[in-house]
């Protein structure tokens, strides 16, 4: 059976409307990335140009580690504000979408904690390195990959 042509026409502008969300997202990042690189740039010349003891170089270590930290957490707590607004936003087209196409069916939105911890807790099935992992640990794996 083909899905009606307002259907597919509201699932084709959806998926425009987030192509755009994640051009949105990547842009947001980059400042963070020079962030990232200017505090690590200005913590190494902080210890000039030789470091000949492993205690210092241990700790120079740990504080870069520490600020990669602090400005990845700075911009995840960012990312979840982002895409709690793109659950939400995709649940009322959802449900405009059913209502519009499926007659003598009413469809209601969940409440906002229902799909914010749907999205959160239960991602759809994923293959791949991170083989479905929900956001927070996905996230919490990326940063330490990054620092690595």
């Amino acid at each position: 059976m083909a899905a009606p042509d307002v259907l597919v026409n509201d699932e084709i502008r959806r998926q425009v409307l987030l192509e755009g969300v994640k051009e949105n997202i990547w842009e947001e990042f980059a400042p963070f990335l020079k962030k990232m690189e200017k505090s690590i740039r200005i913590r190494l010349a902080e210890e000039g140009t030789t470091i000949r003891n492993r205690t210092r170089l241990n700790i120079l270590l740990r504080d870069i580690t520490n600020i990669q930290k602090d400005i990845y957490e700075n911009y995840f707590d960012e990312l979840i504000g982002d895409l709690d607004d793109v659950a939400i936003t995709e649940g009322q087209l959802e449900l405009l979408s059913l209502n519009r196409t499926v007659d003598d069916f009413e469809a209601i939105v969940p409440a906002e904690f229902q799909l914010l911890t749907a999205y959160k807790q239960n991602p759809l099935s994923v293959r791949g390195k991170s083989q479905g992992l929900s956001l927070k640990p996905f996230l919490t794996q990326f940063e330490t990959d990054q620092i690595e």
